[in-house]
């Protein structure tokens, strides 16, 4: 190793050593500081952003050291990647998007916020592949271009997860509501992260159904590939088939449907985890 290559890998590591100290432990979805630096560097849009007053100073000594690196050793690759994955995924996501999002707003009996989902593709966006946020003006979603696994339809599926997190919360909106009054009628808390799991569950068997019938070939999509429907929440995703797949088919009332499932997870076991985090980090 070169004494440049040296000096250089000194440099990178005292960068990351900054990172660690700070960030690395924090959160994108539910930290407030960090929700602000990402906001800050999507809306830079490749523009520098070492100066903003918004962000932290030791964030801003980290990327004095780091970027020249970054740019000159990884961004090329990165941004080929992020490229090529826009790319790849744009004719399904322009195929999907019209059914998908006005069915999803009928079974959600909530229309779509008036305002951009901006996504923002990048190399890594966190351990679980994306996540989103309110930001001003319009609704964030970050997505990783480097999880082989996030792509075709099954990327459409994560990117509509995410979306749906800008009209259904727990206890609040048409989906919240109705579980906590399925839960107060059987005299029960509410499922943990249940409307959680649901989100993930809707999306996916819509495209399902579009998939399998216009390209005649099994679907697995997202809650099948990352262990939700079998190791995370499986009595939920269970629940969900047997009760709520008719509503998404036309068949009921959205109250109707969330009672019998809620009712169902009461007749079996509430999980006891975290919800999605822990029950990830325990199955790996």
């Amino acid at each position: 190793m070169s004494e440049a290559v040296r000096c250089e890998a000194a440099v990178w590591y005292g960068a990351l050593r900054i990172y660690a100290a700070h960030f690395a432990s924090r959160d994108f979805v539910f930290d407030d500081g960090m929700i602000v630096i990402e906001t800050v560097l999507s809306e830079a849009d490749g523009m520098p952003a070492l100066h903003d007053s918004r962000l932290p100073q030791p964030l801003l000594q980290a990327f004095e050291l780091a970027a020249p690196i970054y740019r000159s050793r990884f961004w090329p690759r990165d941004e080929a990647q992020n490229r090529a994955w826009i790319e790849a995924v744009h004719p399904t996501l322009a195929r999907l998007n019209a059914p998908v999002g006005s069915r999803l707003a009928h079974v959600y009996q909530t229309p779509w916020l008036r305002l951009p989902y901006r996504v923002d593709v990048v190399n890594s966006a966190s351990w679980e592949g994306s996540f989103a946020n309110a930001a001003d003006g319009y609704f964030q979603i970050v997505t990783s271009s480097g999880d082989k696994e996030n792509s075709g339809p099954v990327a459409v599926d994560l990117l509509y997860h995410e979306a749906s997190h800008s009209v259904v919360e727990p206890s609040r909106g048409t989906i919240g509501r109705a579980i906590s009054r399925a839960a107060q009628a059987a005299d029960k808390p509410e499922p943990s992260e249940l409307w959680h799991a649901l989100i993930f569950y809707t999306p996916s068997t819509i495209i399902r159904t579009l998939v399998e019938q216009s390209e005649s070939r099994p679907y697995r999509g997202y809650p099948e590939i990352a262990g939700l429907s079998t190791r995370v929440w499986p009595r939920y995703f269970a629940a969900f088939a047997r009760y709520w797949q008719p509503y998404v088919e036309g068949r009921g009332t959205l109250q109707g449907a969330l009672t019998s499932v809620v009712n169902s997870v009461y007749q079996t076991v509430v999980p006891r985890t975290g919800g999605l985090r822990s029950s990830l980090a325990q199955f790996g």
